[in-house]
């Protein structure tokens, strides 16, 4: 689970991920906050690179 302070584009937190197997994904925003769960079997967490911008996130699969 990754909580994404200050983030407006949610969508953008599977760009990457499409490329490799489906990964699930949900999200919600407060007024202040908007926060994004992302569920992946079998990943280890030394298998995954997330890269925060000002308005968007991504989520690449390196391995696993």
């Amino acid at each position: 689970m990754a909580d994404t302070s200050n983030t407006s584009n949610a969508g953008a937190a599977v760009e990457c991920a499409k490329k490799s197997r489906k990964i699930k994904h949900d999200w919600y925003q407060t007024e202040s906050h908007v926060i994004i769960t992302i569920l992946a079997k079998n990943t280890k967490q030394d298998g995954v690179k997330v890269e925060f911008g000002e308005e968007t996130v991504s989520l690449c699969r390196t391995n696993g």
